[in-house]
């Protein structure tokens, strides 16, 4: 994603949900920060992006960040 954006390309909700389904597999914490950098850039992430994130927690038993992704869909009327 850095490199993408370094070139001078856009990124976007598909490439940012892409990243984030690429750290599913061990990497919670970056699975987080690619949410947050998303947010940042004023990309607004969709239920699929969301619920990526929150199965990333749960896989490394990181609850407390899982159920604070499922607060911000509530709070951004994702469900």
């Amino acid at each position: 994603l850095a490199e993408t954006h370094a070139a001078g390309l856009e990124v976007d909700v598909i490439m940012f949900s892409a990243g984030i389904s690429a750290c599913c597999h061990g990497n919670w914490s970056l699975a987080l920060e690619v949410l947050r950098t998303m947010r940042q850039s004023k990309s607004m992430p969709d239920i699929s992006t969301m619920s990526s994130v929150i199965r990333s927690c749960g896989l490394a038993a990181a609850w407390q960040d899982a159920l604070q992704v499922f607060q911000q869909i509530r709070e951004d009327h994702l469900l």
